[in-house]
């Protein structure tokens, strides 16, 4: 037996401890993006030969053992375009999709049985290739941006209409010509971020009105994302009681920020991950909806990295390497997507064609 197979031996038999559970999957495309659609399933896009693509539902696993181990194909579509981004209404059976050289966004109704992902409508808007948010799964309201030089759009996807047309001429300058990402902060308001220099525009719907522009003195070449903690629970359908906001921010070079918009002049802890990509398309960074503080990010490597806020920095709580020990798959692959389940679970995929459904063990963290 070579020193590798030991290897591998010892990393399953520690996974026992380290892992409340983890089932391993390997797809027969690379999927890049992912989107729960409810408690048990989830939406998985990859890309097809030339410029098109391809989106499948699966039933996840309903438990570890035997045939509830595996992951059941329940539909399916293709696209002539490639997907610029995903998402769900949670638990409503429909998802909403931003397709590459395509105005505004178009959802898809997804059957309760096995079948074909149905087109509901495409709302027009002058972006093309939008990057949206979504405010809740109880609300039609999906906001859509492109970057500085175009006005955001707040869209009303049930009636197929534009609510609200929101400009960005006041940015700051350190801001202009910066593609653009969004998330709900609380219902009817969103913060807005610069990717090329993580300044942030907080923008109150009700009032049309942007009441903040924050500038967090970390450029250097940096691309950011970010999360709330809104964000994430809209993503599992539960509506955040509390008022929060709070955010973590990440570059792709390493450089993580807690910050509180209540107090913009500074963040309230940073640090350095030692972590760097020069892909920033593929960074992303998810809170855990069900635990406030903890989040977890990816894109720089094949593991997905585990984290919370304490009250003089952040804490390293676990990392998922379990991409890199799949047999045959190649183990210097990417994580390109995450998202944290209703159940404190986490689903993941990477560039070599695996899919995990895992959940840390909180004894090793």
């Amino acid at each position: 037996m070579s020193i590798e197979e030991v290897n591998e031996d010892d990393w399953y038999f520690d996974s026992i401890m380290r892992y409340k559970f983890l089932n391993m999957f390997e797809l027969e495309k690379h999927s890049n993006l992912l989107a729960l659609t409810n408690d048990r399933s989830i939406c998985l896009t990859s890309n097809c030969e030339g410029s098109g693509s391809e989106i499948l539902e699966f039933h996840l696993p309903s438990s570890n053992q035997g045939k509830g181990r595996d992951l059941k194909l329940n539909c399916g579509k293709l696209f002539n375009n490639r997907i610029r981004q995903i998402g769900a209404h949670y638990g409503k059976g429909r998802i909403i999709v931003s397709e590459e050289n395509i105005a505004g966004i178009s959802v898809y109704n997804l059957p309760d049985q096995s079948g074909s992902i149905e087109s509901i409508r495409n709302v027009i808007s002058s972006i093309v290739s939008p990057r949206f948010a979504v405010e809740s799964a109880d609300t039609p309201h999906v906001f859509i941006v492109k970057n500085t030089r175009q006005n955001g759009f707040l869209i009303d996807i049930d009636a197929n209409s534009v609510l609200q047309e929101v400009p960005f001429s006041s940015c700051n300058k350190d801001c202009l010509n910066s593609e653009l990402i969004s998330v709900y902060m609380e219902r009817d308001v969103v913060t807005v971020c610069c990717i090329e220099t993580g300044s942030i525009i907080l923008q109150d719907l009700r009032t049309n009105k942007s009441s903040l522009h924050m500038s967090n003195g970390i450029s250097d070449g940096n691309s950011w994302t970010f999360d709330s903690k809104y964000n994430a629970s809209a993503k599992i359908g539960e509506n955040y009681k509390q008022s929060s906001y709070q955010m973590v921010m990440l570059s792709s070079k390493g450089c993580l920020l807690n910050c509180d918009l209540r107090n913009w002049k500074e963040p309230l802890s940073k640090c350095n991950v030692s972590l760097e990509t020069t892909n920033p398309n593929n960074l992303h960074l998810n809170f855990n909806p069900n635990i406030d503080g903890v989040f977890s990010f990816a894109g720089f490597d094949n593991n997905v990295y585990v984290y919370r806020t304490v009250s003089d920095g952040f804490e390293p709580l676990f990392t998922h390497d379990g991409h890199s020990h799949v047999e045959n798959c190649d183990k210097n692959s990417v994580v390109l997507s995450h998202a944290w389940t209703n159940s404190n679970g986490v689903a993941s995929c990477a560039g070599n064609m695996t899919f995990h459904l895992w959940e840390y063990s909180k004894s090793n963290t």
